[in-house]
């Protein structure tokens, strides 16, 4: 391994592995007859909302392993605004969400680079437990750490410092690549060098440089 300071790279799910959320928003509304513009601000707002005083979103809540997948389909449902005044069943409701997130297979070639270099991938997720092992080149992963299954969730610093105990190593000698800046910044207050994603090959770059990597 060319820079032996780091020896794991932890990859945020949503966003970073996956097309960009404004993709998977567009694609459920439009598989959904959703309020396209009201079901993005509401998942903003419940994604991303601070938590004071220990109040949390439904998302948030399903996230820390909080709040049951049946339960969460009934709020999210009654919610979302649809274009032309249906009611969504809620029933498997988020399953047909995670049928809409497609995976960014321009992240591919990074983590095969990652592995040859015998580097130890990560997914380090904000989610519940749904079926990751059906994910595209998912055998790339040494390690899957999901929220709901933690009872922790990002940007908390704690599973930041979790997911490193987990793999065997110290957090400093860990990447965390994420397209959510609160949650680069989790990492780095928990001793991580965090990358904001903003595209496969600008975190490639980043990530390239920052491993020492001969270019291809």
């Amino acid at each position: 391994m060319p820079n032996s300071r780091y020896r794991a790279l932890l990859f945020d799910y949503g966003g970073t592995l996956t097309l960009p959320a404004k993709d998977v928003f567009a694609n459920f509304a439009a598989a959904e007859l959703l309020d396209l513009v009201h079901f993005t601000e509401l998942m903003r707002e419940w994604t991303e909302r601070p938590v004071v005083d220990g109040k949390y979103t439904p998302i948030q809540l399903l996230e820390r392993g909080q709040m049951s997948i049946p339960e969460f389909e009934r709020l999210f449902a009654a919610e979302i605004r649809t274009t032309d005044g249906h009611v969504v069943d809620p029933k498997g409701l988020v399953s047909r969400f995670h049928a809409s997130v497609q995976m960014d297979h321009a992240m591919e070639d990074l983590l095969v680079r990652a592995r040859r270099h015998g580097v130890h991938t990560a997914v380090l997720s904000n989610s519940w437990n749904f079926d990751y092992d059906a994910r595209d080149w998912w055998e790339l992963f040494d390690t899957v750490v999901v929220s709901g299954t933690v009872g922790m969730r990002k940007p908390d610093p704690e599973i930041y410092t979790y997911t490193a105990e987990l793999i065997g190593v110290l957090p400093e000698q860990c990447i965390h690549v994420d397209d959510n800046e609160a949650n680069v910044r989790g990492a780095e207050l928990a001793g991580m060098t965090g990358i904001h994603h903003l595209s496969a090959d600008q975190a490639g770059r980043l990530i390239y440089e920052l491993m020492g990597w001969p270019p291809d």
